[in-house]
């Protein structure tokens, strides 16, 4: 009876967009996948079975959740490393058009560079265009990924 009761606790636990390969990645990256909301893991996951991409688990939390495109629908960002460089980044996927775009990891972006391996501190905050995310350096610069009605820009907010 008690397994019987462990197992339907499991089946209710576990979502059922779980993919069977999580079995291949490690512990601490399918619990952090497991914290993702599911139409983020539905994009991301494939990826990161792939090997195109592994969390970036040095920063709490791996994603943060906001409206970066000002379209009043709730978008997502997730700190990532590239599968072969090993270089930082965000995937920043749009509500609206889920397939992500990559920032640092390789791809230049402003003063923020290719790879982020800089970052230890990001937050979301309000922007005049929807919410932007903070990039900071402890003691050190900082700038923010905004929207500008087209595309994503880097904005300088300290030196």
């Amino acid at each position: 009876m008690a397994l019987r009761l462990l197992a339907g606790m499991v089946a209710v636990l576990l979502p059922a967009a779980a993919p069977i390969a999580a079995a291949q990645e490690a512990p601490t990256e399918w619990l952090a996948r497991m914290s993702l909301p599911r139409w983020v893991d539905s994009v991301i996951g494939p990826l990161l079975v792939k090997g195109h991409y592994t969390l970036g688990l040095r920063l709490n939390p791996v994603f943060q959740v906001g409206d970066f495109d000002n379209d009043r629908r709730m978008d997502a960002a997730v700190f990532a490393r590239d599968g072969t460089s090993g270089k930082e980044g965000i995937l920043l996927l749009r509500r609206v058009q889920p397939a992500p775009v990559v920032i640092g990891m390789g791809h230049g972006f402003g003063n923020g560079g290719d790879d982020f391996a800089w970052l230890d501190i990001w937050r979301v905050e309000a922007a005049a265009k929807g919410d932007q995310l903070v990039m900071e350096k402890s003691e050190s610069a900082s700038g923010a990924i905004t929207w500008d009605g087209r595309g994503y820009r880097w904005t300088q907010l300290s030196a």
